[in-house]
């Protein structure tokens, strides 16, 4: 999305018309702060106005100047929306911290109880939020690599009538009740 600022435009609005037909939206900023944007009515207006308001919160979001949540509201759609929207135009959502290369931002929603929860034990660990949150994801994906290394070690001896042969030794008996298979 290309940018203009005001004086720019009073100077040549043809100039950001041109780029608005020949490139899509123009915005137009004064001071620092988007203003206004420019669209080139090439299709129905309906079309173009849907496609306005997420095709602004993704270039901003992308440019750094927008939050993720900011950048949703300014999309009308949800943030789970607005995510999946800025995946389909292949704009990362995670991204590396500047300050810090080795680090990556993601932003986090969690439901009320389960981040205070989460910041309780936060805090009577000693820790941040942060680092709480980064260390249970840790231990979460280290005990599934575990778990999962585990079944395929297990999985590698088995033969496929194995298993039959444990089925083969069941009674055959009707389900217990409540274990009956749905009937179609």
């Amino acid at each position: 999305m290309q940018s203009t600022n005001v004086r720019a435009l009073k100077k040549n609005p043809s100039q950001a018309l041109r780029k608005a037909r020949e490139t899509g939206p123009v915005l137009i900023l004064k001071g620092d702060e988007p203003d206004a944007l420019l669209v080139h009515l090439d299709g129905s207006l309906t079309a173009t106005e849907a496609g306005i308001r997420p095709a602004l919160a993704a270039s901003l979001y992308r440019e750094g100047c927008l939050s993720l949540g900011r950048a949703a509201a300014v999309s009308g759609l949800s943030v789970s929306d607005f995510v999946s929207h800025l995946g389909s135009l292949g704009i990362d959502v995670v991204r590396p911290d500047e300050d810090r290369p080795s680090r990556y931002k993601y932003p986090l929603q969690l439901p009320i109880s389960l981040k205070e929860t989460a910041a309780r034990m936060a805090t009577d660990d000693g820790v941040s939020l942060d680092q709480w949150i980064t260390s249970a994801i840790a231990q979460k994906i280290g005990a599934v690599e575990a778990a999962d290394e585990f079944l395929k070690r297990r999985a590698a001896g088995a033969k496929p009538g194995d298993l039959t042969r444990y089925l083969d030794d069941t009674p055959d008996a009707p389900p217990l009740p409540g274990d009956e298979l749905p009937e179609s």
